[in-house]
């Protein structure tokens, strides 16, 4: 009789171990995807600096088109001059020129801000050439 009383009744809720069983496997789930995340999110912004490397090179090489006498020269129009930056990285362009208004190359470079999250990319350059480097942070 005392058998039949206790299969009728309902339990209910969660136990404290099988709460504390849950936690720690979550805990450890995040513990393992949020590096995943944060190095996705890197690689995306690295990729964004890049392509703004890029649209940066192609207004230099338009600038240098419509006005072959400066080149990519300080003096040249419509090109990007001097640094920008965003939240993760500083931008800089180099004519090579040294002040003067003429130039047959250039270098842009990338610096990450210091003690932001991009600092494991290190500095990253691109030149008229198409050099770049370092090699290894570039998609071809």
């Amino acid at each position: 009789m005392m058998k039949a009383g206790v299969l009728k009744r309902k339990l209910k809720g969660f136990t404290l171990i099988e709460v504390m069983i849950v936690v720690a496997i979550v805990g450890l789930l995040a513990s393992i995807a949020l590096p995943a995340y944060n190095d996705q999110i890197r690689k995306s912004r690295r990729t964004d600096v890049q392509r703004e490397m890029m649209i940066w090179a192609q207004a230099l090489e338009r600038a240098a088109s419509a006005d072959p006498v400066t080149g990519y020269g300080t003096c040249a129009t419509g090109k990007p001059t001097g640094t920008a930056s965003n939240s993760h990285y500083t931008f800089s362009t180099d004519a090579g020129d040294g002040g003067a208004c003429t130039s047959t190359s250039f270098t842009l470079a990338v610096v990450p801000v210091s003690g932001g999250s991009q600092v494991v990319d290190g500095n990253m350059t691109l030149s008229s050439t198409g050099a770049r480097t370092p090699a290894a942070k570039w998609k071809n």
